[in-house]
């Protein structure tokens, strides 16, 4: 099990109404402020979108992430788009509740089964927050939950999808090495798996069971963490094709004109749960920030390896 698991009763979720006007109320505050190499980036729900009035205690920063940390929350994977709010909340009084008493929820991000992104613990956003875990938090890490159970069953093709995308970025921010394989060195501040003191070794991107006593992400998650991610982000994180100068042809003394290419810009709705718009954001499109074209092969590489790799896994759950 993991540290997101659900109250036996469910406290009161939000309406309709609540939902849209969190997120109205968060105006453009919806892109997550943070890219990969070739410049993609993805859409983020800020805390606001879900969290309204609930409180966050004061939480530490993490000065040193070395490790991305996938978790899941073990929630009912057959939800609605309009309940991701409503289990975003109970988690949040679960975890401030007496039986955790962290002072926020555990999670730096959720991904929801329909591939939306929500911040979590509070400040996430804006950068490296400490997070909390079942079995201790051992540091250098962000936290990045499922919000499902995936002990037998994987996560939507939409979820992993996002999950990568998310893992991609923040790689990108915090430096991180995500090829297959790679792997950081840290001294643990203290888990029921690495006590304080003790050096740890993990892969780059992990489960929550390589750094505590538990069975979280699931068995179908771990499968995904370890045979699928790294590929699929690392090739999220493939740097643009640099923009060159076409050769003068112009008699000396004038001045060669320069081939660039100018990358779209597009405008998406962002959904804030009730299955709605709520605000407009803008989201660079595969362009760079700085006007260069970007490889596009690679993007289409990495969605072909994460579907082959979830392909991999549905085989591997169902025999044949």
């Amino acid at each position: 099990m993991c540290d997101g698991c659900a109250p036996a009763s469910p406290s009161p979720g939000w309406t309709r109404r609540q939902v849209l006007g969190a997120g109205l109320a968060a105006g453009a505050a919806f892109a997550l402020p943070i890219r990969t190499a070739s410049g993609q980036g993805i859409e983020v729900l800020p805390r606001a979108a879900w969290a309204g009035d609930l409180p966050a205690g004061p939480v530490a920063p993490e000065p040193d992430v070395r490790t991305l940390v996938v978790h899941h929350t073990v929630d009912a994977n057959g939800h609605g788009p309009d309940e991701v709010v409503t289990l975003l909340r109970r988690i949040h009084a679960f975890h401030t509740g007496p039986e955790k008493g962290w002072p926020d929820v555990a999670y730096n991000f959720f991904v929801d089964r329909f591939g939306r992104v929500w911040e979590g613990r509070a400040g996430s956003l804006a950068g490296p927050v400490a997070g909390d875990a079942t079995g201790g938090n051992q540091g250098f890490d962000q936290k990045c939950a499922f919000v499902g159970d995936h002990r037998t069953e994987a996560p939507t093709p939409d979820a992993s999808d996002a999950m990568a995308g998310l893992l991609a970025l923040l790689a990108d921010r915090h430096g991180l090495d995500t090829t297959p394989g790679a792997q950081a060195t840290f001294t643990s501040r203290g888990s029921n798996l690495h006590p304080a003191g003790q050096a740890v070794t993990v892969p780059t991107i992990t489960g929550h069971r390589s750094v505590s006593r538990t069975a979280c992400p699931g068995d179908a998650g771990m499968a995904l963490v370890t045979d699928v991610l790294p590929t699929a982000v690392t090739g999220r994180r493939t740097a643009p094709t640099a923009t060159t100068a076409a050769p003068s042809t112009e008699p000396p003394g004038t001045a060669p004109s320069p081939t660039t290419t100018t990358p779209p810009s597009s405008t998406t709705a962002v959904s804030t749960g009730d299955g709605g718009p709520a605000a407009q954001a803008s989201v660079p499109s595969r362009g760079g920030s700085d006007g260069t074209s970007t490889t596009l092969a690679a993007g289409a590489a990495a969605v072909a390896a994460l579907g082959a790799g979830l392909l991999a896994l549905r085989a591997r759950r169902t025999g044949p």
